[in-house]
């Protein structure tokens, strides 16, 4: 409890919630760059938590077959690169989908956040 009181605190005395709120838009600006990859479907989230949706197709939306284990072949690349992200699957149907999570901290500077930016494109294309 002493641990969550203190972050909760934290929270409030930096004015975080607040700091993530006004950076919202140029993140998610910055994000919506990646949509114009053929393996990206979407690009969705709130704050500083944004999920990045991959198909096979993306006139279709049509998902990568399962068996090639997509989110997570990306999650190790983007590792590869200096970026931790949170491999999902199953979100079209329970099986198939796959998408990746991104959550900066609360304290990430714009300049942080572009470079986010720059190593999931960098990601995306060595994915191609």
């Amino acid at each position: 409890c002493a641990g969550g009181l203190a972050t909760l605190r934290a929270l409030v005395a930096e004015r975080l919630v607040e700091r993530v709120a006004r950076l919202e838009a140029p993140f998610f600006g910055a994000l919506a760059a990646l949509r114009s990859s053929p393996l990206v479907g979407d690009v969705r989230g709130k704050g500083f938590l944004a999920a990045i949706e991959f198909v096979a197709d993306r006139a279709t939306k049509q998902p990568f077959d399962r068996k090639l284990r997509f989110a997570e072949r990306f999650t190790e690349r983007a590792f590869a690169n200096g970026l931790i992200v949170w491999p999902n699957a199953g979100n079209v149907d329970g099986v198939h989908g796959d998408l990746v999570i991104v959550a900066p901290p609360f304290t990430a500077t714009e300049d942080e956040l572009e470079e986010i930016v720059r190593r999931l494109d960098s990601t995306l294309k060595e994915m191609r």
